[in-house]
Parts: C-alpha cells; structure tokens; sequence
C-alpha cells in the first residue's frame, strides 16, 4: 500500500478545501502494464528454470498450482479453481499470475524456494530472478549477489523503481512544484 499525504498548510496554499481534493494526486494509468508486455523477449538461465521447476515439484503446494489453468489471461487462485479451498485458509498467497493483467506483488517470503507465492502463468514454478527483476522495473543486467532466496528477498522488498519515480512525479508535478517551483539548468 502506498500513502501519500500533504501537509494541511500546503493544502490551504493550494486551496484545497476537502480531503478528496488531493484524489488526482495520485498518479494515473489508462492501459495496465501486463505481465506479456513485460517478460517479452525475457532470456532465463535454464539451470536456474530447473531448480525453480524442481523446488516447485517437491513443494506442499505442487499439487494446487498444478490444478490452475496455464496460459490464462487474469491471475488465479486455487479457490477460483476450487471454491471448497476456501474453507481450508491455506496458501492464501498461492496464484498464477495472468498473461494480461498486471502481475500480483512479488514479496519478500512468497518468491523464495519453498514457500508458496506467485507463480509463472505457463509454467508450475515461481518466477525467475531474471522475470522479478523485469517485473520490479530492474534493468536486465541489475546483478545481485547471494543465493536464489537472497536475490528473491531483495527483489520482494523493494518498490519497484519506475513505481516510486512516476508516484514521486505526480506529487512533484500536481503539488510541490505549484508551492516550491524549481528550474534546473541545463
């Protein structure tokens, strides 16, 4: 989640009368940024595919993820699959990420081997350092270092870069620079 508040002296500055006022505040998008558009043209290291394909087979979890359809358009759970799971609460972060939608948030614990967590729309493992990094706004050669678990933590808690600059550009835009304008010189 992602709150953006404004000092109330700015908010009189600006005349803004009502909380809801600051609603356009927050940044806009007509068209989602699909998970297609994004992982097009993606190269994996195929031994780590296997040791994600690998981990997912031996995982609690292997037999849900096997129940959700491959290749859909929208992300899914196992209880959209199978409402009677509901009942059961378990592997409430468990999904398969959709073709085109946005996909669902990558967390700290949830990409690690082992954990349930989101997982590939074509494929019954968790997606690859190199898929997160696309997916969190990384550049292709963003190196990290340590283990699979270490790179999927740091990947999972972090906001995703191009996010924070198009939120950090609409506050700039539609608050800040009507209160503190700045001119950069070339």
């Amino acid at each position: 989640m992602i709150i953006i508040g404004v000092r109330w002296d700015i908010c009189k500055q600006l005349e803004f009368d009502d909380p809801s006022d600051l609603n356009y505040v927050f940044p806009t998008r007509n068209e989602p940024v699909t998970l297609r558009s994004t992982l097009k043209g993606i190269i994996n290291d195929p031994e780590e595919v296997e040791v994600w394909l690998d981990n997912c087979r031996l995982s609690a979890s292997y037999e849900q993820i096997k129940v959700i359809p491959k290749g859909g358009p929208k992300n899914l759970r196992i209880i959209d699959v199978l409402p009677e799971y509901e009942k059961f609460k378990t592997d409430f972060n468990l999904r398969r990420a959709g073709w085109d939608t946005t996909c669902p948030t990558l967390t700290c614990r949830g990409q690690q081997l082992g954990i349930s967590g989101v997982h590939h729309p074509d494929f019954d493992r968790k997606f690859t350092i190199a898929e997160m990094k696309r997916i969190m706004s990384l550049p292709d050669d963003f190196r990290f270092s340590g283990t699979l678990n270490d790179k999927a933590t740091r990947i999972g808690n972090m906001v995703p870069p191009l996010m924070t600059k198009t939120i950090m550009g609409s506050i700039y835009g539609k608050v800040l620079s009507k209160i503190y304008p700045i001119t950069f010189n070339e």
